[in-house]
């Protein structure tokens, strides 16, 4: 999606730059100004929820600013925005599939599910194996506790507990969650079917060769990058000797707002809102 849309972008601006690399930084820098938007659109819904209308909203926007700018000021993120790179749209569509999300699981609305569906889709489209992780924690926006545990205060309600198994199945058997499976399906196939037409065509988009539906499905599964990646036993303990690497970038992602990160877990733990800190864990790990 970062090649279709960055291509679509560079065409647009033609009109006024011919400098083709200039283009496409832009459309990065672009996309990381208008996901430090949906963050703070995000953490804004998030806290005023939370806050039950009992704090002022100058606060609470003043909070969500801050906890997005948190994001933007990150080394990161700002060496993303100021080169052709395309995890600068993977960041925009994890943004915009938390964002409709997290609002989703308030209001239950199918316009949320569609922004959430749009931006999975899209990241399912430009770097599918971070989505790919993901997808299990789509499962707790579904539940109806996400930023408020139940409280059982009597032992009938214990006893009432539903089944697990039970409440999944209802989940995938919903509306709302076929209709997220079928949005985010169709446009991700779009996206796939369009880059193997133009690969036929267009240089940008022969990375991978994937004209045809076999040589797309290769480049979907990324079978020649996992076939070097985990040929052998030094090729996974590569892997693992990353890991303090990727630990390293995440604390200088946050750097001075790492005291407040911390601050916000213990929240998290002593309100004991357990779902959103595994998401949000989960979704840094990511």
């Amino acid at each position: 999606s970062y090649v279709l849309l960055g291509w679509a972008w560079s065409n647009i601006f033609s009109l006024f730059s011919s400098n083709h690399i200039l283009n496409i930084t832009l459309f990065s820098a672009f996309c990381s100004a208008l996901t430090s938007v949906v963050n703070s659109s995000t953490f804004y819904s998030v806290l005023k929820f939370l806050s039950k209308n009992k704090t002022n909203d100058f606060k609470i926007y003043l909070a969500s600013a801050c906890s997005s700018l948190a994001m933007s000021f990150g080394l990161t993120f700002w060496n993303w925005s100021n080169t052709v790179e395309v995890y600068a749209l993977q960041i925009l569509c994890g943004s915009l599939m938390l964002n409709g999300f997290i609002k989703y699981s308030i209001s239950r609305s199918y316009k949320n599910l569609t922004i959430a569906g749009i931006g999975y889709a899209a990241g399912l489209a430009n770097h599918h194996l971070y989505m790919i992780l993901f997808t299990p924690l789509i499962l707790f926006f579904f539940s109806d506790n996400l930023l408020q545990n139940p409280e059982y205060t009597n032992k009938k309600r214990k006893k009432n507990k539903t089944n697990p198994i039970k409440s999944l199945l209802e989940i995938i058997k919903s509306r709302h969650f076929i209709y997220l499976t079928t949005l985010s399906t169709i446009i991700a196939v779009v996206f796939y079917l369009l880059m193997m037409i133009r690969a036929r065509n267009d240089f940008p988009f022969e990375f991978g060769n994937p004209d045809n539906l076999s040589r797309l499905w290769d480049h979907i599964t990324g079978k020649v990058y996992t076939q070097m990646l985990l040929a052998d036993e030094k090729s996974e303990s590569f892997i693992f000797l990353k890991v303090p690497y990727f630990s390293k970038m995440l604390f200088r992602q946050f750097l001075l707002f790492t005291p407040f990160l911390i601050a916000g877990i213990i929240y998290l733990i002593r309100n004991k809102l357990y779902r959103m800190l595994i998401l949000i864990v989960s979704y840094s790990g990511f």
